[in-house]
């Protein structure tokens, strides 16, 4: 199982991958550097991600990607009524890696505005 987290405040850009920090990391089949997480082996995968934002007084989705293209079904958006007052962004979903010749999946996460993480926790554990 794997587990990033952000727990100091941090600015991230619009469309660019979220920093995380490794909490931990059991399954020598994951590995993460960059704010990308990869997996290597085959199997189904429990994917788990919160965030707490504040940022801009308008619509702001937090999205899951595989090797850079968001999974349409992995995104979470919030509308704050200020640009002060904190959005909560929840994604859960099981992925099926298949078995790839010389591949990864390459997950990362991305905000479509500029924001700033008071806190984020990101998990992956291989179910089967």
């Amino acid at each position: 199982m794997y587990k990033g987290s952000i727990s100091t405040p941090t600015a991230v850009t619009a469309n660019t991958n979220v920093p995380l920090n490794l909490n931990f990391n059991t399954n020598t089949n994951i590995l993460a550097t960059g704010g990308v997480i990869s997996i290597l082996k085959p199997g189904l995968y429990e994917i788990n991600v919160t965030a707490t934002t504040v940022g801009p007084d308008d619509a702001v989705s937090m999205s899951l990607l595989n090797n850079g293209n968001v999974i349409p079904e992995d995104v979470s958006t919030a509308v704050p009524a200020a640009a002060t007052d904190a959005s909560r962004f929840v994604i859960n979903d099981t992925l099926r890696v298949v078995s790839m010749l010389a591949s990864t999946v390459r997950l990362s996460v991305q905000f479509t505005d500029d924001v700033t993480v008071n806190n984020m926790v990101v998990t992956v554990k291989k179910i089967r």
